[in-house]
């Protein structure tokens, strides 16, 4: 198929080519469990939070945590980070993003994670979220739906998140020769999921509020992100905290006993 879009973009009209690419990298994406991991959601409790829409849920008692798992990622990748949330007090509910894992959709984006936030927290009897918790663009896509869906919390943690949603165009202009005006009309379409101008979606998502606290967790050697995300974020949210990690890179963070120890300590002061 990369092939064929390879050999189309340079004749198509760049509208025609930017909704190509936007069709490319917007599909579903479906996680390819680990050994083990489908067998961690066994030991929660389903729940449906919108139609098609699946996550699970444990404890009985404490705080409520909520874990946003990233792009084309599953709950099941949360499944070191939940016992250790559970021996600390809490209850945590880990959903599947709408078009991800176990959850129907038939496009991704930021604005979908936006979109399934929401209707979460609409599906929660909570009178409130202590903290919601995002790897990479899912990070990104709940910090976005503070503004976009008025979504709370007492404290939030952005783990490998970029501070706007460049990786998308990296990864799209590595899988595909585009043309500068495709690829610009592909960031317009990224922005348009924000409801923010492209420059303005880092201060947009990551505006700082005096009622929240913020933990950002980032490697130094996460080759994912371009390594300026931290500085981005704190001039939007100069209060915010920083954890840096070596040699961990972007997938792992989210399974290091080092990221998870730092996670909790931050959720229980």
């Amino acid at each position: 198929m990369i092939g064929i879009i390879n050999q189309l973009l340079p004749l198509l009209p760049a509208r025609a080519g930017a909704a190509l690419v936007c069709r490319l990298a917007f599909r579903p994406y479906r996680y390819r469990s680990k050994p083990g991991e489908q067998d961690f959601l066994k030991s929660g409790r389903h729940l449906l939070y919108g139609p098609g829409l699946h996550a699970w849920r444990w404890g009985v008692s404490g705080p409520l945590i909520v874990l946003v798992h990233g792009w084309g990622g599953a709950s099941v990748q949360w499944h070191r980070f939940v016992p250790a949330l559970i021996d600390a007090g809490f209850q945590v509910v880990v959903p599947d993003i709408a078009g991800h894992g176990q959850s129907a959709g038939k496009r991704i984006g930021f604005d979908v994670f936006a979109d399934s936030l929401a209707a979460l927290r609409r599906s929660l009897d909570e009178s409130g979220i202590h903290a919601l918790v995002g790897h990479s663009a899912g990070g990104l896509g709940m910090m976005a739906a503070r503004y976009l869906h008025g979504l709370d919390a007492r404290k939030f943690v952005c783990i490998a998140t970029p501070s706007y949603p460049y990786p998308p165009v990296k990864v799209v202009q590595k899988k595909v020769r585009t043309p500068e005006r495709v690829t610009g009309l592909f960031r317009d379409a990224l922005a348009r999921q924000f409801r923010a101008g492209w420059d303005q979606i880092t201060a947009q998502a990551f505006r700082e509020s005096t009622a929240s606290e913020l933990l950002l967790v980032f490697d130094r050697r996460d080759r994912y992100l371009d390594g300026d995300d931290a500085a981005r974020i704190l001039a939007a949210w100069p209060s915010a905290r920083v954890h840096w990690t070596e040699d961990l890179g972007h997938e792992n963070l989210i399974r290091a006993e080092a990221t998870i120890a730092a996670v909790v300590q931050f959720l229980t002061i």
